[in-house]
């Protein structure tokens, strides 16, 4: 059963007079825990797609529909993770983390204890008080994760959140998210241009066409994780193939 449903979506931006149609008539369902990777050429609508699930945005057409309640606008069950770590620059890790808990109204000493309990989980114990001019790119993006989770979101949308990090630390990454998300089990929608990372982590992968953005195939992975290069050399060819295809 479906628990995010995009039905007939299309979005399209006016800019100097024209119209360009980011995504084009795209039906997607994503079972409540699943985790789903997107992926597809630059430009094809990936971020424009989490954005409408975010809230952020707005569809031009279709529907948009969370547990069978339309989306409208951005809530608290939805948590976008950027490319970019977009933390508070006056703000340390630990407050950054608590961001959301703060506004939410949750009480001092609970928020302090879920950012503290977060920040460790992710490796970052003993920088909670550190500030963002003094982390690294990767660690800046675990605070980014972090203040994420702390809010407990049902849906977390991330948009290429190791693509600014070295490869070790990519690995690492994408370790820790896995390990999180057998935890908590979110539903996760995860953009990548790597085709070896969202075979590595997705439950499916679905591949968008060039603008404007169609579903055109999907991927079901039933192997369990951590998988080998050799059990994913199969998968990566029919992929290449798929997003070779103009």
């Amino acid at each position: 059963m479906s628990y995010l449903r995009l039905v007939q979506v299309t979005k399209t931006y006016h800019a100097d007079g024209r119209a360009v149609e980011a995504l084009a008539g795209v039906d997607l369902e994503v079972r409540q825990g699943e985790f789903v990777a997107l992926v597809g050429p630059s430009g094809c609508g990936k971020t424009t797609l989490l954005h409408l699930v975010a809230g952020l945005e707005v569809p031009s057409s279709g529907r948009i529909e969370l547990a069978g309640e339309p989306i409208r606008g951005c809530s608290r069950d939805r948590a976008l993770v950027f490319q970019e770590p977009t933390l508070f620059p006056w703000l340390t890790a630990a407050d950054n983390v608590a961001f959301g808990l703060r506004t939410g109204g949750v009480p001092l000493r609970e928020r302090r204890e879920r950012a503290l309990a977060l920040l460790q989980s992710l490796g970052l114990d003993g920088f909670a008080t550190s500030y963002p001019h003094q982390l690294s790119g990767g660690m800046r993006q675990r605070v980014a994760i972090a203040r994420a989770l702390a809010v407990c979101p049902q849906v977390l949308l991330l948009d290429e959140p190791f693509a600014s990090v070295d490869a070790l630390t990519r690995e690492a990454l994408q370790e820790e998210l896995v390990r999180i998300w057998q935890a908590r089990r979110p539903t996760v929608l995860f953009v990548t241009h790597s085709r070896e990372e969202a075979l590595a982590l997705a439950d499916r992968v679905i591949v968008l066409s060039p603008r404007p953005g169609r579903v055109r195939a999907e991927l079901a992975l039933p192997m369990a994780r951590p998988r080998s290069p050799v059990e994913l050399a199969p998968w990566l060819e029919r992929l290449r193939d798929l997003l070779a295809q103009p």
